[in-house]
């Protein structure tokens, strides 16, 4: 399957950012500053992306619960 983001997709991270129990996928787009985030729909297909923008050349992502309130978080390093 192939899925839209933005401009030259880098890294990739997997959770479930909306805590509706289907994972979702969150991708660092270098060349645009941002990344897209795709909610999952449970049975491989995807939102189409939100994008957000971050610093110049975001190179990296993690997720994990970084303020301990229950949900997950993402972090981008550039």
């Amino acid at each position: 399957m192939t899925f839209s983001t933005g401009g030259e997709p880098l890294f990739v991270a997997v959770g479930d950012f909306n805590k509706d129990t289907r994972l979702d996928i969150v991708v660092t787009n270098s060349n645009d500053n941002s990344v897209s985030v795709l909610l999952g729909y449970g049975n491989g297909y995807f939102q189409n992306q939100m994008t957000f923008s971050t610093g110049s050349l975001p190179e990296s992502v993690a997720v994990g619960n970084f303020d301990n309130d229950t949900r997950l978080d993402i972090v981008v390093a550039n």
